[in-house]
C-alpha cells in the first residue's frame, strides 16, 4: 500500500515538473560518458577542473569531426531519401506487379487492390515520417537551450561529484544511511554501465550495417546505419526498424537482392546477439530486453517521448533495489549471493562498493 501511494505520487510530481527535465537528463548522460576520463585524469594528478576541461576539449574534437565529415553526409541522404520517396514506392509496386502476372495472380482483383492499397500506405507512412523528423528532433532535445544548459549542468556535476556524494549521505537518516548509499551505488553502477555499453554496442552495430550496405551498393547506406546505431536500443524491434528501408532500397535492383540484404541483417543481429552485446555488456551491467521493452512503452505511455527518456534510469532503479533487497534477505538468511550464470556479469549479482557516485 505505502509503496503504491509512493510510486502515484512520483508519477504525478514527474507529469508535473515533465517539461523541465530534458536538460538535467542530458546532463547526466554527459557525467556518465566523461567522467571515466575525468577521474582517469585526475588519478594521474591532473587537477579536477583541468581534468573536466580536457574532456569537453575531447568531446568537442569528436562532435565538430562529426559536424564536418558526417552529418553533410547524413543530411543530403535524407534529402535525397525523402525526395526520392515516391519513385521508391512505385519501384516497389511495381515489382510486386511483375511477381503476380508471373504468378497470374493480376487476374485476381482483390490482389491488385491489395497491393494499392499497401504500397499507398506505405507511401503516405513513410512521407510522414519523414515529415516528422524535424519535430521529433526538436520534441527529444528540446532546442538549442537543452544543448547550451545540459553540458553547463554536467560540468558543475562533474566538479563537485564528491560534494554532491556527501549531500547525498547526509541527507538519508543515520540509521539508513549504509544502507541507502549502497543502494544509491547500485543505481549509479547500473545506469552508467547500462547507458555506456550500450553506447559501444549501437555504434558497433551502425557501422556494421552501413558497411555492409555499402559493400553491397544499396543507396542510403550511411542513413541506414544510424537508423540501426538509434534503434538498436529498442531489443528485438530494432533490427526490424532498419531492416525494412534496406529491403526496399534492394527491392529496386531485384527481389534476389532484397533476399540477400535480409540475410546480410539477420547474420549481423546475430553477431551482435551472440558476440558484440554480451563481450562489451559482460564489463557493464545489463538490463534484461524484456525489462528495456516495457520501460519504454510503459514510459512513452504515459508521458510521451520524456516517458521514453526517464524509463531507462527508472528500470535501473527499480533492478538496484532488486538487487539490494535480494542480497540482503540471501544474507539474512545466511545463503551466499549466487554466482553469476551465463551471460550474466558478477556486477549484474553483487556490484562493487567502491565504484564512485
Amino acid at each position: 500500500m505505502g509503496i503504491g501511494i509512493i510510486l502515484s505520487g512520483a508519477l504525478w510530481v514527474v507529469s508535473q515538473i515533465q517539461g523541465v527535465l530534458p536538460p538535467f537528463i542530458y546532463a547526466l548522460v554527459f557525467v556518465y560518458l566523461l567522467r571515466p576520463i575525468v577521474n582517469g585524469l585526475e588519478d594521474r594528478g591532473v587537477n579536477r577542473v583541468i581534468a573536466i576541461i580536457l574532456a569537453y576539449l575531447l568531446m568537442i574534437a569528436v562532435l565538430s569531426l562529426l559536424l564536418l565529415i558526417i552529418v553533410p553526409i547524413f543530411v543530403t541522404e535524407i534529402r535525397l531519401f525523402i525526395t526520392s520517396l515516391p519513385g521508391q514506392v512505385e519501384e516497389v509496386k511495381s515489382i510486386f506487379l511483375d511477381i503476380s502476372r508471373n504468378t497470374k495472380l493480376s487476374e485476381s482483383a482483390a490482389i491488385t487492390n491489395f497491393l494499392d492499397r499497401i504500397t499507398s500506405s506505405l507511401s503516405e507512412g513513410a512521407m510522414l515520417v519523414a515529415k516528422r523528423i524535424p519535430e521529433t528532433a526538436v520534441d527529444i532535445f528540446g532546442g538549442a537551450f537543452n544543448f547550451i544548459l545540459a553540458p553547463l549542468l554536467a560540468f558543475y556535476i562533474l566538479k563537485d561529484l564528491r560534494a554532491i556524494k556527501k549531500t547525498i549521505e547526509m541527507a538519508i537518516p543515520v540509521r539508513f544511511r549504509e544502507e541507502g548509499m549502497d543502494i544509491v551505488r547500485k543505481i549509479d553502477n547500473i545506469l552508467g554501465g547500462f547507458l555506456k555499453g550500450q553506447l559501444l554496442v549501437a555504434v558497433s552495430v551502425g557501422v556494421l550495417v552501413g558497411t555492409a550496405m555499402a559493400v553491397l551498393g544499396i543507396k542510403y547506406a550511411l542513413l541506414i546505419g544510424v537508423i540501426s546505431a538509434i534503434f538498436n536500443i529498442i531489443p528485438y524491434l530494432g533490427p526490424i526498424m532498419s531492416g525494412i528501408p534496406a529491403t526496399l532500397l534492394a527491392l529496386e535492383k531485384s527481389p534476389g537482392y532484397a533476399l540477400l540484404v535480409i540475410v546480410v541483417l539477420t547474420v549481423v543481429n546475430q553477431l551482435d546477439g551472440l558476440f558484440i552485446s554480451p563481450n562489451i555488456m559482460r564489463q557493464q551491467v545489463d538490463l534484461h530486453p524484456t525489462v528495456v521493452i516495457f520501460a519504454l512503452l510503459t514510459g512513452g505511455t504515459l508521458f510521451g517521448i520524456m516517458g521514453m527518456l526517464l524509463a531507462i534510469p527508472v528500470a535501473a532503479t527499480g533492478k538496484a533495489v532488486y538487487l539490494h533487497f535480494r542480497e540482503k534477505s540471501e544474507g539474512a538468511g545466511g545463503i551466499s549471493p549466487p554466482a553469476a550464470g551465463k551471460g550474466e556479469s558478477a556486477r549484474d549479482v553483487l556490484v562493487d562498493s567502491e565504484v564512485p557516485l
